[in-house]
């Protein structure tokens, strides 16, 4: 167990490098000019905000890298574009802490990666996110590059101390889009928000869509849910200020387990990143000797423990070949645990064997420490190997009494 462990072990410390050094090529092409169509494959990464660089493998595989400057737009087949542009960038803050007193109006103008939402024949949409903030830009056909959709947030000075403005200029940039059309009537400019859903509302009326309908490539689950069974191996340890119990080493209990939950992608069209929360039962019928076998009086206790964990925990899929994709996991559980039969074993005053019911009080309240390994076949059927480090049950001054799983499962996604 102990090689489990390290394993276990090795695999959460590598999690950032191996976060960083996978690659995820996939199918696309990058246009040079108005014209130059050149096919391959482009590493897909979840990027947090717009690319400024990706890398780009043609068909023969000689790799290189491509910048704003270098083309007019990539696309990864049937996953998304990106349009290169020089666009007018707001620099104004949105977080409160970062917000000016007034409305800071600066702007750059750059070369960048813009995400297309939706592209059409009247009206197109697009997104650019940076360090400070997500912005959409809006391209009519007649337009010769994509302006951006304004959005102010600013403090101004009270009486009653400083408050949070927003000034939503972007509705009446979209209200003049309208203008002699009999589509005004179809959507409420001054209900809507500066997120995609809205916007993405108002460019679809203008190119005749339904507002309505799911127009996107590809269909991409943002969550699903899982459930299994498997097997634990649970043992429990003693550790004192003083030498009893040091040295002993107690035998596991090995029972059924069962968990269910749900997983969160980060990037759907990727699904390297998830964020899972799993929710476990188990069950161990423990017995622990808190002395070492020189001692005179020997001291045990016994006890059945039930446990729930919810354990939010982020998973990444470190390696995928075909139908097959290999993922680590780690997070941080909160346990309830209820117990039986709780019993201490000892040597009374007169020397002889005796019996007390709950003579040591367990916790009911823990948190653990999860981490696992998995491998996973066709996105729904998976085999995991898991270990809890040890959490308190008992936690005293003179003595603390631990528990620690080794876990087995066989789950099903859906």
């Amino acid at each position: 167990m102990k090689k489990l462990q390290l394993l276990l072990f090795y695999a959460l410390v590598s999690m950032p490098t191996l976060l960083l050094a996978q690659v995820n090529f996939k199918k696309g092409y990058v246009m040079i000019g108005p014209s130059k169509k050149i096919n391959g494959f482009i590493d897909f990464r979840e990027w947090p905000t717009n690319p400024t660089v990706v890398d780009f493998k043609d068909e023969n595989g000689e790799l290189s890298r491509i910048t704003p400057s270098d083309c007019s737009f990539f696309k990864i087949d049937d996953l998304e574009l990106y349009k290169s542009a020089s666009v007018k960038i707001s620099m104004s803050r949105v977080k409160t802490a970062e917000l000016s007193y007034g409305i800071n109006s600066s702007s750059i103008t750059d070369q960048v990666f813009l995400k297309a939402i939706y592209e059409g024949d009247k009206v197109s949409l697009y997104s650019y996110s940076d360090k400070i903030k997500t912005r959409f830009y809006i391209q009519e056909a007649s337009d010769r590059v994509p302006y951006e959709l304004v959005r102010e947030i600013y403090l101004k000075q009270t009486e009653k101390g400083d408050v949070v403005f927003t000034l939503n200029r972007f509705r009446n940039q979209l209200s003049s889009l309208l203008v002699g059309s009999n589509l005004q009537e179809k959507i409420n400019i001054e209900g809507l928000d500066y997120y995609e859903k809205d916007l993405l509302k108002v460019v679809k009326l203008l190119n005749g869509a339904d507002i309505n309908g799911n127009e996107e490539k590809g269909a991409y689950k943002k969550s699903r849910i899982f459930f299994g069974i498997g097997a634990t191996a649970t043992t429990i340890s003693f550790s004192s200020s003083t030498s009893r119990g040091n040295s002993i080493s107690n035998k596991a209990s090995y029972k059924p387990h069962f968990f269910g939950g749900i997983d969160f992608y980060f990037k759907p069209s990727i699904g390297k990143l998830v964020f899972r929360t799993t929710l476990s039962a188990y069950m161990n019928n423990s017995s622990v000797a808190a002395y070492k076998s020189e001692d005179k009086y020997p001291l045990t206790h016994e006890f059945n423990q039930f446990s729930i964990e919810l354990a939010p925990q982020i998973l990444y899929n470190y390696y995928s070949r075909g139908d097959v994709k290999m993922f680590a996991a780690a997070g941080v559980g909160a346990n309830y645990s209820t117990y039986k039969n709780v019993l201490t074993y000892y040597i009374d005053q007169s020397l002889k064997p005796a019996v007390k019911e709950g003579g040591v009080a367990l916790q009911a309240f823990g948190v653990a420490i999860p981490i696992s390994l998995g491998i996973t076949y066709k996105d729904k059927f998976s085999a995991i190997l898991g270990y809890s480090l040890p959490m308190p049950n008992v936690y005293f001054s003179a003595y603390r009494i631990s528990i620690e799983r080794y876990k087995f499962g066989l789950g099903y996604s859906f």
